[in-house]
């Protein structure tokens, strides 16, 4: 027997439960599927955010550690990374593209 068949073989009462069940499982699935959506934007949006703070914030210490052309005092500055542990490397350029400092996760 073929879906087709069996389900012109159901009584209305089931056929009516079939059509229920159908929809609100599509219903479903569109729901979380938006969830999903949105919540990777909500995500990558956040990371996004908190990556160009995060540089903002090195580079306003770094100024000065570029103004003095002090690597060392840089260097410090790239270690405070060390509370994210997702940044595994981080460089410090002068004007001129030249590398001036660099951190690396041990």
């Amino acid at each position: 027997m073929t879906f087709i068949q069996t389900i012109k073989n159901m009584g209305v009462g089931r056929k009516l439960v079939l059509i229920a069940m159908t929809t609100t499982i599509v219903a479903l699935l569109i729901a979380c599927l938006t969830f999903a959506i949105f919540e990777r934007y909500r995500v990558k949006k956040s990371l996004v955010n908190d990556m160009s703070t995060l540089s903002t914030l090195i580079a306003e210490r770094s100024n000065a550690a570029l103004a003095f052309n002090d690597p060392d005092l840089a260097k410090e500055s790239l270690k405070s990374l060390r509370a994210k542990p997702n940044i595994t490397s981080a460089c410090i350029y002068t004007d001129e593209g030249v590398l001036f400092s660099t951190y690396y996760t041990e």
